[in-house]
């Protein structure tokens, strides 16, 4: 018999998701629940050949579900495919380092729902027969770790986990910025490497991540001064280390290569604890947002480590501020300090209140905030995405309108989704951001043309995620007008991105980080 654990609040889906999951085959049965903690409790006591969860769930959401459901005994082998309208990055990476096996977006395809289902089950039995043979012999060799985070350097990984099998070591694993997501630059790894110290070993696990062996470690003090030396070292201009987590094999724990895979996954989920020491510098980050023709900063996108900064987070917020008050200080021109904004984090009225008071507090103009709202989140929840241009446009923020969670493959006309968001961009003229990448530019374009028709001018459009100095000539050209990314170089702490301003009282205008206009030369490293 094959058991298929259903977890999504919503009756609609848990419905389709059961029927879908029905028609797998004889012999399946499926148990739905609507609440994760309930889900919790039953795992328990019982063992599914498939789990299937939603992503945006109330009070659990489904990275901490998956979370919490890997450390439970015996959890290790169960397939978990997670389903959410949220395909961005971040939310995948977290995803899988929780301990998801595959994903799927909505609205899913059926064929494609079976298929992966009936794949991932094929695993789960694979795995169980496994399990079976490994208590009839002991494994003569250690076994490679992250199995569930389908990482794709697991070889690379699990041959330097085979380094850890006699005497003392430690595993870091730290999470870098400045690795583009698809043109990985080598130069990473040679600034990595000459972090290390005789004997160490070096792994990448995936775009952001390596995992560091420390060998001959005698005790815990040994392992957090080659940890202090990777948080405090930028990496050169290749790379700059965000986070660093760090663990040490726990004793008695048998196998060696289970112990192993243990103190690596015990390392990666401490560097991505929010509000670790492992940042560098400051907490919060400030990612330069730039004029292409002008080449000068005209604001900055607030991150926390690796992840965008909530405007429904208070700290996230004062700290936006704080850093805009300073440079209003300086008397300098009018910037943009973005923070992301979530449709589903609380409704319009106590976030408009919330920044209104700290805003007037700290003597920050309105327009100096500009608040990203999600295209993706903007269709889930229509209303929700009015109320808070609403309310915020009342206040005087600024507003732009993140088409990154959009699949690229969905970026042309003729989808029911074209009209409802080139109405919401009609009524409360949002900026647009998109991510760098072939066709975009063109789909943005067809989006907003009756908006540019009628007013006699485009909308402002801003290209994310750019990573060379070769795309800023075709995005000048396609009428983009500001850009960011790691091409400029890595984020600043609060402190350095303030000295960017801080040069002098006859400076004029911002400062520039490359030739703008026809040169288009990037000069940060």
């Amino acid at each position: 018999m094959t058991l298929i654990a259903i977890v999504d609040d919503r009756v609609t889906n848990r419905t389709i998701y059961s029927r879908l999951a029905l028609s797998i085959g004889e012999g399946v049965t499926v148990r739905a629940f609507g609440d994760p903690c309930e889900a919790l409790e039953w795992l328990e006591s019982n063992r599914p050949d498939l789990i299937v969860t939603d992503h945006d769930m109330p009070n659990l959401d489904g990275g901490e579900f998956i979370a919490r459901f890997r450390a439970m005994p015996h959890s290790d082998a169960v397939p978990i495919m997670m389903i959410t309208v949220n395909d961005q990055r971040i939310l995948r990476l977290r995803a899988l380092e929780s301990g998801a096996t595959d994903f799927l977006t909505t609205p899913i395809d059926h064929y494609e729902f079976l298929s992966r289902a009936r794949n991932l089950l094929k695993l789960s039995k694979s795995a169980e027969k496994e399990n079976e043979t490994k208590t009839q012999a002991k494994p003569t060799a250690p076994a490679p770790v992250l199995e569930e985070a389908k990482v794709e350097t697991s070889s690379e990984v699990g041959r330097l986990l085979a380094q850890c099998a006699s005497g003392g070591y430690a595993l870091h694993v730290v999470e870098i910025d400045g690795a583009g997501r698809s043109n990985f630059d080598p130069s990473v790894v040679d600034a990595l490497q000459r972090l290390l110290r005789g004997g160490d070993l070096l792994a990448r696990i995936d775009e952001r991540r390596f995992a560091i062996l420390q060998k001959n470690v005698v005790d815990r003090a040994d392992a957090d001064a080659c940890a202090r030396r990777l948080r405090d070292s930028r990496g050169g201009a290749a790379c700059v280390v965000l986070q660093v987590g760090t663990a040490l094999p726990r004793p008695n724990t048998g196998d060696p290569g289970n112990s192993a895979a243990a103190c690596l996954r015990e390392a990666a989920a401490l560097a991505r604890k929010r509000g670790e020491r492992g940042c560098v510098g400051d907490l919060w980050r400030f990612r330069p947002r730039i004029n292409l023709r002008s080449g000068e900063v005209v604001g900055a996108q607030v991150f926390h480590g690796l992840d965008p900064a909530d405007a429904a987070d208070p700290e996230a917020l004062r700290a936006a501020l704080a850093c805009a008050s300073a440079l209003r200080n300086l008397r300098r021109p009018p910037l943009r300090i973005s923070l992301k904004l979530r449709l589903r984090a609380q409704v319009a009225a106590p976030l408009a209140l919330q920044i209104a008071p700290l805003m007037a507090e700290m003597r920050v103009p309105p327009e100096w905030l500009d608040l990203r709202i999600c295209a993706q989140e903007a269709l889930s929840e229509p209303r929700c995405a009015d109320e808070q241009a609403r309310a915020l446009k009342a206040l005087g923020a600024s507003l732009t309108l993140d088409l990154g969670a959009l699949a690229p493959g969905k970026l042309h006309g003729g989808e029911d989704w074209v009209e409802p968001l080139r109405s919401f961009a009609e009524m409360w003229r949002p900026a647009i951001m998109f991510p760098c990448g072939d066709g975009n530019a063109a789909a943005l374009a067809l989006l907003l043309r009756p908006t540019a028709a009628r007013e006699g001018s485009a909308p402002l459009l801003i290209a994310g995620g750019v990573v060379s100095a070769a795309l800023l000539k075709p995005l000048l050209r396609a009428g983009v007008g500001e850009a960011l990314g790691s091409c400029f170089g890595a984020p600043f702490n609060a402190r350095d991105f303030q000295s960017l301003f801080a040069v002098g009282p006859d400076a004029k205008g911002p400062p520039k980080l490359f030739e703008g206009g026809p040169k288009l030369v990037a000069r940060r490293a």
